[in-house]
């Protein structure tokens, strides 16, 4: 079975994140939950009436990669408004694409 794994909520939860993500295949669709730190490390996964992961090996790695995923472009993103702050002494702004290029 080919899951697509997207994050459809995130929120803080008990001094580390609680993502809620939609896990789908062509003729299935689920949510799964799973507890994570800070910095991604999973802590606690469930599914429907899964309590300890979602029932498919499959499923838990790709949400475990869905999550690391989000942290990581959330850090890239992080890193390249500071480089933007530095260059312009702000957050790059859409009028700034043609400064970009020149």
């Amino acid at each position: 079975m080919i899951w697509t794994v997207r994050v459809r909520d995130i929120r803080r939860r008990a001094g580390g994140l609680r993502w809620t993500l939609l896990a789908a295949t062509p003729d299935l669709e689920t949510l799964v939950y799973v507890d994570t730190t800070d910095r991604g490390g999973v802590l606690a996964m469930q599914s429907d009436e899964y309590l300890h992961g979602t029932g498919d090996e499959e499923l838990d790695y790709l949400a475990g990669v869905c999550v690391r995923e989000a942290l990581a472009t959330r850090n890239a993103c992080q890193l390249l408004d500071g480089i933007d702050r530095r260059r312009w002494g702000r957050i790059q702004q859409p009028s700034d694409r043609a400064r970009w290029a020149a």
